[in-house]
């Protein structure tokens, strides 16, 4: 970014080789978790809850757990 605020990235699924099943892995909704606000989960259109290890520095993010086939339809919605 040109204002120097520097951005945590995660990693999308590499499975989905057409950009129909790509557009579906699209982020819907992101919340943090725990006590110190260090679990980062988004879910998405997909079907997929994915929980991700935000308290490290570094720069990109690592997954912890995925949760699939939980779902009948997208996610459009995460909150605690």
């Amino acid at each position: 970014m040109k204002n120097g605020a520097e951005l945590k990235k995660f990693k999308k699924s590499k499975s989905s080789k057409n950009d129909a099943d790509r557009e579906k892995q699209d982020i819907s909704s992101l919340a943090y978790w725990g006590d110190g606000k260090n679990n980062l989960i988004s879910v998405s259109w997909d079907r997929v809850l994915r929980m991700y290890d935000d308290g490290d520095v570094d720069r990109e993010g690592k997954e912890k757990y995925t949760l699939t086939n939980r779902h009948s339809d997208a996610i459009n919605h995460v909150a605690f």
